[in-house]
This record gives structure tokens, C-alpha cells and sequence, in this order.
């Protein structure tokens, strides 16, 4: 399943957040795309479940 993070390229948006969520996935819809996420260049080579607990990528430098 694809997924995708806009927030590295809006940044802390705060209470305005859920709007431009909104926004960035109708445009996404409309035109079939999925945006980039920024800085993302490929999955982590090696097993991610040695390196970070319960197998969680979030915040978990490789």
C-alpha cells in the first residue's frame, strides 16, 4: 500500500493542519497522484525490526 507524508514539506501547520491535509488529498484525488514525501530517498536496507522497537519506523534513525 503506498503512503505518502506531507508534512515534511508543510511543516507544523498547528490548527491549520487539517485543512491543508484536506486540500493536499483532494488535489491528489483529482488529479490521481500521490504527492512526495520530502527528503524520502528508499526504504531502509537491513532488517528494521533490529534496529528500531516493535518493528516502528517512527522516529527511528537507521
Amino acid at each position: 500500500m503506498p503512503v505518502s507524508s506531507t508534512k515534511g514539506t508543510t511543516g507544523h501547520l498547528l490548527k491549520a493542519a487539517g485543512v491543508v491535509e484536506f486540500v493536499i488529498t483532494l488535489l491528489a484525488l483529482t488529479d490521481g497522484v500521490l504527492p512526495p514525501t520530502a527528503n524520502f530517498t528508499g526504504p531502509p536496507s537491513g532488517n528494521v525490526r533490529s534496529r528500531c522497537r516493535r518493528g516502528i519506523v517512527k522516529n527511528c534513525s537507521g
